[in-house]
């Protein structure tokens, strides 16, 4: 048996009573503020109902994804239900608009993290699925990642949010995991996700644009821009071992989004004219982060989302390079002028 808080206010429902669990460590019978329901023991998802909402309850121990779910108080290995939105369906709340990019696996390492069920909605960024003004409604940016929570925080309707930054954000205070809420703690984490938004993505991601525009040899002489992102790329990294000093994650003392955020980027290294060795805070951090199992999932994606050239005519490759190549400012789509 293990004894619950006395009287926890948790999001939606207060806990009072006890959790027995079967051998397997999974919940066979939960009782909650005076209202019980029963269970099937060795089941992976259990429900109960209590009008006019819908809650989960998790296992005894890590052998369940819900326990890493929507999770308000953080006891994750203590068996404590924590109250979570309600779930009115059996699809996955979060659409994920992804491709498999730095930027694209930040939020697959935090929803993984957190356990919460999620669907992949794959956007091709060089077949230019990102200029569809479908997916312009979600992200007028048009660029991935970009998620719809079908059922957000605070309820209401579906809510679409781009950029890294801002859906991490929001995942994590969603869930009550991996982005503290005291003042001191959330500003520290929310600078260095700010510093990765604003400096370590774009200065790399722009050394990695004029190294292939090099490459190609037909863009001119580029030796300014080819020194001036590589000495960035070189300060990027310094600024991270500057931070790691005496520290085993970025902010607040734990692991957080912050760590989850720059971890994607900064494992590029080796492509980048980087000696790692140079920077012995960053390199014992990527080893530490990089032995999570929801970092080693989310970066192994990739090789199944690769189309095949050979099945891509010159028409299509043509049309492609058109749309994507030395985009401007994208005109309001006709679709958007018609249903106005």
């Amino acid at each position: 048996m293990l004894e619950m808080p006395k009287a926890r206010q948790g999001r939606y429902f207060r806990i009072s009573k006890t959790i027995s669990t079967d051998k397997q460590g999974c919940t066979d019978r939960v009782d909650i503020a005076g209202g019980s329901s029963g269970l099937r023991p060795g089941s992976n998802e259990r429900r109960f109902f209590r009008a006019p909402r819908i809650f989960r309850a998790g296992s005894a121990d890590d052998c369940l994804r819900w326990t890493r779910y929507g999770l308000e108080y953080g006891y994750r290995h203590t068996g404590v239900l924590r109250g979570l939105p309600p779930r009115t369906g059996e699809n996955p709340m979060i659409d994920l608009y992804f491709w498999p990019t730095g930027n694209g696996k930040k939020i697959v390492i935090l929803l993984e993290e957190l356990g919460v069920p999620y669907t992949i909605k794959q956007i091709n960024i060089g077949r230019g699925d990102q200029l569809t003004p479908e997916f312009l409604k979600i992200s007028p940016n048009g660029r991935m990642p970009a998620i719809v929570d079908d059922e957000p925080m605070g309820g209401g309707a579906a809510m679409s949010i781009f950029e890294s930054g801002p859906i991490m954000m929001y995942l994590a205070e969603k869930t009550g995991r991996f982005y503290p809420q005291d003042p001191r703690g959330k500003y520290d984490v929310a600078q260095w996700v700010g510093w990765q938004l604003a400096n370590q993505g774009p200065k790399l991601g722009e050394q990695g644009h004029f190294r292939r525009a090099a490459e190609s040899g037909n863009n001119g002489d580029l030796s300014y821009a080819l020194r001036r992102f590589d000495n960035e790329t070189h300060r990027i990294f310094g600024v991270m071992n500057l931070g790691l000093f005496n520290k085993r994650y970025l902010a607040a003392g734990a692991y957080t989004i912050a760590d989850m955020i720059c971890y994607p980027w900064a494992s590029s290294w080796a492509t980048r004219k980087i000696e790692i060795d140079e920077f012995q805070n960053v390199k014992r951090w990527l080893e530490e982060i990089g032995e999570r199992p929801a970092v080693k999932k989310s970066m192994a994606m990739g090789p199944e989302f690769r189309e095949d050239p050979a099945s891509i005519s010159a028409d299509e490759q043509a049309r492609r390079r058109k749309l994507v190549a030395d985009q401007r400012a994208q005109p309001i789509p006709s679709e958007w002028i018609r249903a106005a």
